[in-house]
């Protein structure tokens, strides 16, 4: 009778092993900060942005008396 051998992905042709080196590991770290970076602050202008248009759709109009600390 045949055994069954149990899948693993190492086996699997559609997923090629890679041997890395020490320096290719560095380099797709530093790419992978930058991108988390880079995402981080897009998500921030966003948010900032969001934000920008929220309070400049409800502004109220301020006297500029008031603006100069002087009250009528």
């Amino acid at each position: 009778m045949k055994e069954k051998i149990m899948y693993t992905y190492r086996n699997d042709p559609m997923y090629p092993v890679a041997n890395l080196s020490i320096a290719d590991i560095e380099l797709s770290q530093k790419r992978a900060q930058k991108l988390r970076s880079r995402a981080f602050m897009s998500f921030v202008t966003g948010l900032f942005e969001k934000k920008s248009k929220i309070v400049a759709a409800d502004a109220i109009i301020v006297n500029g008396r008031y603006a100069n600390g002087i009250a009528d």
